[in-house]
């Protein structure tokens, strides 16, 4: 979402409990980390006038000069396991920042458990079993009963935030037979950046359309502030074909507000 126009809706207006009356009325800086993936987005934060604040995050947060003193934070960076991000909230609020969106908030939109409730109008069939020690196929052997019971023919695995699709259609099209080895070996694969639990998604179909190179799914990120939909972003490659995508922005905004987006399954990645 662009920086500028954030600054001039007044977020403050938008979170209610979220933040005290006192960090409401501070003003508002760009928070990245210090790493170079980050450079061109922290030029735009300061073309848009914001003033940005780059840290460090190794052990502990370090902002250079000791941080500043009185703001509210919009953070772009990396996905943070659960602890590391309540360790970044708790660090720059030490030094003079407070984060837009605090741990609770990150935690029940970010964890897929926590969203599923809201979203599975819109989604395919889902459920999940927690890793909280060595993964064996009896830590998954309830949530493979469940899924046994769709009658579906695949399942799509990911963590509580993240699939796995850089090793490619192994664990994006799960055969029923293969469920826990799949499981066991999907935790591997992920390594230390595995999220606290496997999810098994229905897998199914989705439309594909002409893209660079390839065919591509007709992918669009939604920003929700506040519970309004400030903006809609196209995130796929498909050719845009007599000027519009395969849908149009107005119709996408339309469908989120009337229900219709239904008709099209949900993926999270």
């Amino acid at each position: 979402m662009d920086l500028q126009y954030l600054r001039e809706i007044g977020l403050h207006h938008e979170f209610g409990e979220a933040l005290s009356t006192d960090t409401a009325e501070l003003p508002l800086a760009a928070v990245m980390p210090d790493d170079l993936e980050f450079d061109e987005e922290a030029e735009a934060a300061v073309a848009a006038g914001l003033p940005l604040f780059r840290f460090g995050f190794r052990e502990a947060v370090e902002l250079p000069d000791g941080g500043p003193r009185g703001f509210r934070g919009i953070f772009r960076g990396f996905m943070l396991a659960r602890g590391r991000r309540r360790l970044l909230h708790e660090g720059l609020k030490e030094q003079g920042i407070e984060l837009l969106v605090p741990p609770h908030c990150y935690e029940a939109a970010h964890f897929f458990p926590a969203t599923y409730a809201t979203l599975a109008p819109l989604s395919p069939r889902a459920c999940w079993a927690p890793v909280d020690g060595p993964a064996t196929p009896e830590t998954f052997r309830s949530a493979c009963e469940e899924v046994r019971s769709w009658n579906c023919r695949y399942v799509v695995l990911k963590d509580f935030v993240k699939s796995a699709k850089a090793h490619g259609k192994r664990f994006m099209q799960v055969p029923m037979e293969d469920l826990e080895d799949a499981a066991c070996d999907f935790v591997a694969a992920r390594g230390a950046r595995f999220n606290e639990g496997v999810v098994f998604k229905e897998y199914v179909d989705l439309v594909r359309y002409p893209g660079r190179g390839e065919a591509s799914t007709n992918e669009w990120r939604l920003w929700f502030l506040g519970g309004n939909l400030m903006e809609v972003t196209a995130n796929s490659f498909q050719e845009i074909i007599g000027g519009r995508r395969a849908t149009s922005e107005a119709g996408l905004r339309a469908g989120v507000w009337n229900g219709s987006v239904h008709r099209q399954p949900i993926h999270h990645h």
